[in-house]
């Protein structure tokens, strides 16, 4: 490739790091209302008949509803627990907002209001391995995951922008020793 081509795509790799950065930092921090819909259970405990289901939510602005529905079960067979988490993890870091062990019925509502702008985890647990529907509905940003890529965006900006600053001068040198060539070969006639 010719020195020109490569510096058009070191300045597009570049600008699309900034891009890249750009919408880790700002697409995170807009929310929008969210429906998770989820069947269960996933992974068993053990060897045990108990089955854990964990689901991450990222954070909900405090004083948001989070509405919680869980469905076709067997009664008595599943247990819930709604809790703060940390960045990116499962694991409760505080008391649980709701915790419903054994609910009975084959439906269940359960309206909650966040108590920070903080993630939050849920564990659903089924006895006996029954299977169940669950529907989590409230306000988070979709975007969430963006935020794990500003490194890959700063590794494009600065592999762009070293790429066009040199390719930029190997452009500028080449066009020099046209000139000088062309002015050498005009002398030779």
């Amino acid at each position: 490739m010719k020195e020109g081509a490569l510096l058009v795509v070191f300045t597009a790799i570049l600008l699309a790091g900034v891009v890249l950065v750009i919408a880790a930092f700002v697409l995170p921090n807009i929310t929008s209302n969210q429906t998770m819909t989820s069947h269960g259970p996933i992974m068993p405990y053990g060897n045990s008949s108990y089955q854990i289901s964990g689901y991450f939510f990222p954070p909900i602005a405090e004083g948001e509803q989070i509405s919680l529905n869980i469905s076709d079960y067997k009664p008595n067979s599943i247990s819930i627990s709604f809790f703060p988490s940390a960045q990116g993890s499962v694991s409760p870091t505080g008391t649980p907002l709701v915790f419903l062990p054994n609910l009975v019925g084959s439906f269940s509502h359960v309206l909650l209001t966040s108590t920070n702008t903080q993630p939050y985890g849920m564990y659903v647990t089924s006895m006996n391995r029954s299977s169940f529907t669950l529907t989590v509905a409230s306000a988070w940003s979709p975007y969430y995951s963006l935020r794990g890529y500003v490194s890959e965006g700063i590794f494009m900006i600065l592999l762009g922008g070293l790429g066009a600053v040199y390719f930029r001068g190997a452009k500028q040198r080449e066009e020099e020793y046209r000139k000088v060539l062309a002015e050498v070969r005009s002398r030779k006639t």
